[in-house]
């Protein structure tokens, strides 16, 4: 899908603190072990839980450039219909041709993290 297309309640120009992306950073698709699961389920004849759009991109870099918010554009907080607290934010990441898919924030990683982590392997061999 296109970022012009995208049909949930987004924000596109954000910079409140406490988010975990900004617009605009790039970041890394990190969906291993989900693509490993829905491998498994497919061969036992059961429906991935995402779609094969959203495995794609695994392992890929892109820009975010859109965040999920409720009605009223709070990122986070109590749900405009009051069952609680929104727990999960989804970005919306372009990539190099131009496709935008939504991830969870779990499944993304900054460039920072991405070379702390680096970091942490070298300096455990």
């Amino acid at each position: 899908m296109k970022t012009s297309e995208i049909k949930a309640n987004v924000k596109y120009d954000w910079s409140h603190p406490n988010c975990k992306f900004s617009p605009g950073e790039s970041v890394l698709v990190n969906i291993g072990y989900e693509v490993r699961k829905a491998r498994r389920a497919i061969r036992r004849g059961a429906r991935p839980d995402y779609s094969r759009q959203y495995y794609k991109y695994s392992g890929r870099r892109g820009k975010v450039v859109a965040v999920t918010c409720a009605q009223d554009g709070n990122i986070r907080g109590i749900s405009p219909n009051g069952w609680g607290h929104r727990q999960f934010t989804r970005y919306y990441v372009e990539f190099d041709d131009g496709q935008c898919v939504g991830y969870h924030s779990h499944h993304l990683i900054s460039r920072e993290e991405a070379s702390g982590r680096a970091k942490n392997n070298l300096i455990s061999i």
